[in-house]
């Protein structure tokens, strides 16, 4: 069976990579939580999916030119209201460390991604790998990005970590792509022309997990179940669940 991966937590319900939108997906019952990760400008990691706050925050700007302290005088509500369980402290932007540390008393999953493609984010793998090691937690993380070189890195500090290459595009052979750098998953995009069940066969053989991106309505989370690939990343726990 498919694991259910919440999409930057429980995202279709409460504000995106927030400590309320984890703390939900695993009250309704996710398998694991998708997340995304930058630098401030004081090197603290934190989790956000823009590399500006204007979307998600009461701020504005990129992350990079704030420190954490400057960050965390912002709400991250991204224009949610009349929350269910919020407090002062679970719509501020988490560092990893707050995260890692609320992970380690659940029995959940995470698939951290770095969001290395627009801005460098000098150091960022080594802080990450860092902290998940600190916590003994290598055994329930993947790392992913977009940025296959960022993977790379990962692959070069230490090879037993897994990880994932997330795509747009459709690659040739991705079974075969994934292997040769010895990565242990494929993150497509779940629309069929990116994840036909050849795909995922082929995966298969080469000993290659697919998580696919991001379905939202049930018709779309069916056809992915139904293809028995590792996981669904979703911003809709609740009906991913049924």
């Amino acid at each position: 069976m498919s694991m259910i991966i919440a999409h930057r937590g429980y995202s279709g319900k409460y504000p995106e990579n927030t400590m309320l939108a984890f703390e939900k997906a695993y009250e309704y019952g996710a398998d694991g939580i998708e997340l995304d990760i930058q630098l401030t400008k004081d090197s603290k990691i934190v989790i956000c999916h823009d590399e500006e706050i204007d979307r998600t925050s009461n701020g504005k700007g990129f992350i990079r030119d704030y420190t954490l302290a400057e960050l965390r005088e912002f709400e991250f509500r991204n224009n949610m209201y009349d929350l269910e369980d919020e407090t002062e402290d679970n719509i501020k932007i988490p560092t990893l460390d707050e995260f890692l540390n609320w992970l380690k008393t659940t029995e959940l999953m995470v698939n951290i991604e770095f969001k290395t493609s627009i801005v460098e984010y000098k150091g960022i793998v080594v802080k990450a790998i860092e902290l998940v090691k600190e916590r003994e937690l290598e055994d329930r993380v993947i790392f992913s990005s977009f940025n296959h070189n960022t993977i790379k890195e990962v692959k070069e500090l230490d090879s037993s970590l897994r990880c994932g290459f997330l795509t747009v595009a459709n690659l040739l052979n991705p079974e075969e792509y994934c292997k040769k750098y010895e990565v242990e998953y494929y993150h497509p995009m779940f629309v069929s022309a990116l994840l036909s069940p050849k795909i995922v066969t082929d995966c298969k053989k080469l000993g290659i997990g697919v998580n696919a991106y991001t379905a939202n309505d049930s018709e779309h989370i069916q056809a992915l179940i139904a293809l028995n690939i590792e996981g669904v990343i979703t911003n809709e726990v609740e009906l991913a669940i049924q």
